[in-house]
């Protein structure tokens, strides 16, 4: 499969977001065999949270697909317009606007271990390019941002905006890390 290209296109011909089907990389098989054995000694504690030995279940079931699959997705973001970003309680939220009607939303954790939040914290976050391996409902792997810092818009915290609900409250809660909404990015400015 060749490269699917999402959003407007630019005077060169180039798109904001480029995403291809490519072989899982062997370092991220790495990880995804890790996840697989949280998973399975998840399964075997007695003492272990419910809700922890199900996510860890969760996890597992995830990484063992995308090996199953022996794909992934190739992600690269050309900023041309500044993202936008907001704080909650865990992290920040990146919002990307992709074209007319939706925009594209990054979850970054500051308690998972998120390498995407060592960079914010070490002010490295935003650049002009970002690239990243999606390994589907495993998560992201090998997050990259590079070339000329950009700034982004502030839209402050999530908590108490008429953004949180519409990203709360649908009919499958909270959309996750790395979605792509059907909102438009400047309602989603003027929401937040």
């Amino acid at each position: 499969m060749g490269a699917i290209k999402i959003g407007d296109e630019h005077d060169d011909g180039s798109q904001m977001i480029i995403e291809a089907d490519v072989p899982v990389p062997p370092d991220a098989i790495l990880k995804l065999r890790g996840q697989i054995e949280t998973a399975e000694r998840a399964a075997r504690r007695r003492l272990m949270s419910g809700h922890a030995r199900a996510a860890a279940l969760t996890q597992g079931s995830a990484a063992a697909l995308v090996l199953d699959l022996g794909r992934c997705t190739s992600v690269h973001v050309e900023h041309t317009d500044h993202p936008a970003v907001m704080t909650h309680e865990h992290g920040l939220l990146v919002f990307i606007p992709v074209d007319d009607g939706r925009t594209h939303m990054l979850d970054v954790c500051s308690v998972d271990g998120d390498p995407r939040w060592d960079l914010h914290e070490a002010g490295d976050l935003m650049r002009r390019h970002w690239r990243w391996i999606r390994l589907g409902e495993a998560g992201m792997h090998d997050f990259v941002a590079s070339g000329p810092a950009i700034e982004p818009l502030d839209l402050g915290d999530l908590h108490g905006t008429a953004l949180e609900p519409l990203l709360t409250e649908g009919d499958d809660g909270w959309p996750g890390d790395d979605v792509t909404l059907d909102v438009e990015f400047s309602t989603l400015v003027a929401l937040a």
